[in-house]
């Protein structure tokens, strides 16, 4: 028979004083291997706050063998970065309500400082009166750390996102916020007031987490090269792909529009490396631009086409990655018909809750020379 089994055996065989302290003692026991083998540290202290009993995962994390806990307070683990209302706070609640939950820093014997997450109880007998407090912990520094690192790492992302811009012909505005602490995506633009010719690009790198991010900076390279090699966004994408191809971990691809808008030609320009939709107002009406396009870093076969449209006559241009423009829905913009308004509400959109990265890359155009026909390619 098993060991439930055996135990409601007892009872219905003995019924005794006896038989309840042999059934306590079992259930103890059991108690007892369970606590030596939990990754968890396990300490109960008295009423008093006395230890009484640690199990080896405490030693591990603490330094302190049970021999040298048993009989001390917990306070010597105390590390000073705490102040007295902290320990006030928490034990209210452990008073209060029973248990005390959360992260604490403390101090091994060694005198090394580390995080621990831990959970507090507070053991009360019939009467309601505590006879024990048991506590749960776990060393969470280097958990602490990768946060801390993930953190750096979405702060250093954000120093490569460019500023909005405003000048005679363009408003340039922008929409940047990560689902997590880093971010999939990235866009990019740069002006040459020579030839008049604004290029800039949207990129969603597929995948979440420092993998992603790390390979973020590559794309960010590749795309400043391309434009600076002569020839058409076409040919620009094609090389992209192929050096991404070569840097790219397996599974890895991105998706990622390109554009240019050359104002001394009224010509504008785009090619879809992934990124299938934008949206482009013109005459107070929104538009929902399709364009098809294979994603980089698929296939180092892979071809890319080019689209051109007369430039005057629009007054603007939204560039998208997929976690912003998947919230927009199939009818949401039909309604937007000016670029302030449209801006207003893609913040609002990208300011709630989000699912994935949401970027955009938004361009007004505030003056156009006079090529005669300002609403061509647009009707």
């Amino acid at each position: 028979m098993d060991g439930a089994t055996s135990i409601d055996s007892l009872r219905l065989l003995a019924g005794s004083e006896w038989a309840d302290r042999l059934i306590a003692g079992v259930r103890r026991e059991l108690i007892d291997e369970l606590f030596r083998h939990m990754a968890e540290g396990f300490v109960m202290t008295d009423a008093e706050g006395t230890i009484e009993s640690v199990n080896p995962a405490f030693a591990s994390i603490t330094g302190y063998s049970q021999q040298e806990a048993i009989g001390r307070n917990p306070r010597m683990l105390q590390s000073g970065v705490h102040g007295k209302p902290f320990y006030e706070t928490m034990w209210s609640e452990v008073t209060e309500r029973g248990q005390w939950q959360g992260e604490i820093w403390n101090r091994r014997k060694s005198g090394e400082p580390y995080l621990q997450e831990m959970t507090i109880v507070a053991v009360k007998d019939r009467q309601g009166r505590i006879i024990h407090y048991i506590a749960f912990l776990k060393d969470i520094t280097e958990r602490e750390k990768i946060r801390k690192d993930v953190q750096l790492t979405g702060e250093l992302q954000r120093r490569f996102i460019r500023e909005d811009r405003t000048n005679e012909r363009f408003a340039i505005r922008s929409i940047y916020r990560p689902a997590q602490y880093v971010s999939g995506d990235m866009f990019d633009y740069i002006w040459h007031p020579d030839s008049g010719v604004l290029f800039g690009y949207v990129v969603d790198l597929m995948g979440h987490g420092l993998a992603t991010a790390l390979q973020i900076p590559l794309l960010h390279a590749l795309f400043r090269q391309a434009e600076a090699i002569s020839g058409c966004l076409r040919d620009k994408l094609v090389w992209i792909n192929r050096e991404a191809v070569r840097y790219f971990h397996q599974d890895t691809f991105a998706a990622a529009i390109c554009f240019e808008l050359d104002f001394h030609r009224d010509r504008f320009v785009y090619a879809s490396g992934g990124i299938n939709r934008f949206l482009l107002l013109s005459g107070g009406t929104m538009r929902l631009m399709e364009v098809a396009g294979p994603f980089i870093g698929m296939s180092e076969q892979a071809g890319y086409e080019e689209h051109r449209l007369p430039l005057s006559g629009a007054a603007g241009f939204f560039f998208m990655s997929d976690g912003l423009m998947e919230m927009l829905g199939d009818t949401m913009f039909a309604r937007w018909t000016d670029f302030e308004t449209t801006m207003q509400e893609l913040r609002a959109l990208a300011g709630g809750r989000i699912k994935d990265d949401a970027t955009a890359l938004c361009v007004h155009v505030t003056e156009q020379e006079d090529f005669g026909q300002k609403r061509r390619g647009y009707e």
